[in-house]
C-alpha cells in the first residue's frame, strides 16, 4: 500500500493491518528457524548418511612467502650437462672420399647389428 492509501484508513483499520503483519512476521520467523535447522544438519547430528555431507576443501596451513614461483635469482640449477657434439670437416680427394664412404657404410651396418642384439645404455 502507498502512503496516500494508508492516510485514508481509520485508526482501527491501521491497527488491524499492523496486527496482521505481525502474525505474518511471526510465521515467517518460525519457518526460517526450521529451514536453518534443516540446513545445518549433517551426518553427525542427524540420521543422514556421511555420503550426503557436503565436502569442504581443506585450507592450506602454508603461509605465503611473497616470492614468485619457480627458480629464484642467484640459484644455480641442477640440470644435466650438455654434451656438445664435435664435427670435423676433412678435405678429401675422390679416392679418399670413396674409401671413407665405404668405411662409413660398413660401420653403420655393424652399428645396426649391435643395436638389434643388445640394449642401449645411456651415459651421463
Amino acid at each position: 500500500m502507498k502512503k496516500e492509501d494508508l492516510e485514508k484508513l481509520s485508526k482501527d483499520e491501521l491497527i488491524g493491518i499492523i496486527l496482521n503483519q505481525q502474525d505474518q512476521l511471526l510465521e515467517l520467523s518460525v519457518k526460517l528457524a526450521e529451514f536453518e535447522v534443516r540446513l545445518n544438519m549433517n551426518s553427525t547430528n542427524s540420521s543422514k548418511p556421511p555420503s550426503s555431507d557436503q565436502w569442504k576443501k581443506p585450507q592450506s596451513e602454508r603461509k605465503k612467502s611473497g616470492k614468485k614461483p619457480g627458480g629464484q635469482p642467484g640459484h644455480k640449477g641442477h640440470g644435466l650437462n650438455l654434451i656438445v657434439s664435435q664435427t670435423k670437416l676433412l678435405n678429401l680427394d675422390r679416392r679418399s672420399a670413396s674409401n671413407a664412404m665405404q668405411t662409413l657404410v660398413t660401420q653403420t651396418a655393424l652399428l645396426k647389428i649391435l643395436v638389434t642384439r643388445s640394449t642401449l645404455k645411456y651415459v651421463r
